[in-house]
């Protein structure tokens, strides 16, 4: 179940992320969640997932970490993703290196980043590289956003940054000249 706002009476806002996941043998997977505006935190109590990732102990489903891969690949800031998916700047960065640090599973990553996410390899290849200096510590994600920046300059990447985005999400998703992203429904 995806939290669409603030229960807080006083607040009501839609910039709510994830805030971590526990185990109770009495409710199963207990979500934590966090409103960004006021700072009001509840649980909300789901299924549990497979887990899809069994080498790496992961239990969230595959595609919601292809899907937060793939929006950073295509050159979205962690904030952004963030914002569209619910979840922790965070955790999309600790995620990102977890997966870059095992080369094996890296490689079945970038398959289906190209295969099911039809991120151009090229794109791929970039932020695989970008990870490869960030993981050695001679750049960091603030480069990526940097990219980001450079990249919506332009109005025909922008609307293909959109474009990609809203297949990915299953959303209409625009971008302004000034980066800002709204997210229909």
């Amino acid at each position: 179940m995806r939290t669409k706002k603030c229960p807080n009476p006083r607040c009501h806002s839609a910039h709510i992320v994830a805030n971590g996941r526990y185990w109770s043998d009495a409710r199963g997977y207990t979500k934590r969640w966090i409103c960004r505006d006021c700072g009001n935190k509840w649980k909300v109590f789901e299924e549990p997932l497979l887990q899809d990732l069994p080498a790496l102990d992961i239990r969230i489903p595959l595609p919601a970490v292809l899907r937060r891969l793939a929006l950073v690949a295509l050159g979205l800031p962690l904030q952004v993703v963030e914002k569209l998916e619910y979840v922790k700047a965070e955790t999309v960065r600790a995620q990102i290196l977890r997966f870059h640090s095992d080369e094996n599973l890296w490689g079945a990553i970038c398959g289906l980043l190209i295969s099911e996410c039809g991120i151009p390899a090229a794109r791929v290849e970039e932020f695989s590289t970008a990870l490869d200096h960030i993981a050695a510590g001679t750049r960091t994600f603030h480069t990526l956003a940097r990219a980001y920046r450079r990249l919506i300059r332009k109005q025909e990447s922008r609307h293909a940054l959109a474009e990609q985005s809203s297949r990915l999400l299953r959303r209409p998703v625009q971008i302004s000249q000034t980066g800002q992203v709204q997210v229909g429904r």
